[in-house]
């Protein structure tokens, strides 16, 4: 019953060399190490919106839009689109953005939306914009922007004028929102525009140049002047027949 070989530490006997159990270590639970990431990465998260707070630019707010002035719509949508930009993690659907951009609305421009607003949780009563930031742009530009934006830009470039108080530069930002022609045939009927307004100014200024009585011609002098009669002399020669008249005869 005794069997030595059972004391030897150093001998196997039957027992499997690959049965080391106390060796290797278990496989980790799947779900456990996935929580562990998604916190991890949370953490890391964090910490970069929250480190470095005074690395972040500072966008101003976009001024209240109210729908009665429609050249103030473009800067309206401009200054909404910088506050989306510096903010990409708070602006990243397009119900963030048309939410912030209504909260800047007033006046008739926010009666518009009223109906909609008030009756989002209905679903046959959803519009479409709600969901779609650019379609909500294209509400707003159809009620409250520019009827036909190309022909007011030709409008304001034929009435553009500069007053003396003014600087060039107010005149270079305007014309430089009038854009590119995208195609060659845009552009040269751009270029003829330019050419023929040029040469009407041209004419028009040589015009205000000339002036407008010619200047008296003067008198000939190979033609003497004829001398007017001297009052003096005629009225001599009335008094002398009058007194002629009155003086009586001669005896004979």
């Amino acid at each position: 019953d005794d069997d030595p070989g059972d004391d030897d530490p150093g001998s196997n006997g039957n027992r499997n060399p690959f049965n080391n159990d106390e060796c290797v270590p278990l496989p980790p639970n799947p779900m456990m190490a996935l929580a562990d990431a998604v916190r991890s990465l949370a953490d890391i998260t964090h910490r970069n919106l929250t480190s470095k707070p005074s690395q972040r630019t500072k966008v101003q707010e976009p001024d209240t839009f109210d729908g009665t002035d429609m050249c103030k719509l473009r800067a309206f949508i401009v200054q909404c689109e910088l506050n989306f930009q510096d903010r990409p993690c708070a602006f990243w659907t397009d119900c963030a953005k048309f939410t912030f951009a209504q909260s800047y609305l007033k006046g008739m421009a926010l009666e518009w939306f009223e109906p909609d607003l008030l009756h989002a949780e209905d679903p046959d009563l959803h519009p479409l914009w709600m969901n779609d930031y650019c379609k909500f742009l294209l509400e707003l530009q159809t009620n409250f922007g520019p009827h036909d934006p190309v022909a007011d830009t030709e409008h304001q470039l034929d009435n553009l004028s500069m007053k003396d108080s003014q600087r060039i530069n107010k005149y270079i930002d305007k014309i430089a929102h009038v854009g590119k022609p995208a195609m060659l045939i845009e552009l040269h009927i751009l270029s003829q525009g330019i050419n023929t307004c040029y040469w009407e100014r041209k004419s028009e200024i040589t015009r205000q140049a000339k002036p407008t009585n010619p200047p008296p011609s003067k008198p000939h002098t190979s033609s003497p002047a004829k001398s007017a009669p001297n009052p003096a002399n005629s009225t001599s020669v009335h008094n002398s027949d009058s007194r002629a008249k009155a003086l009586p005869p001669r005896p004979p």
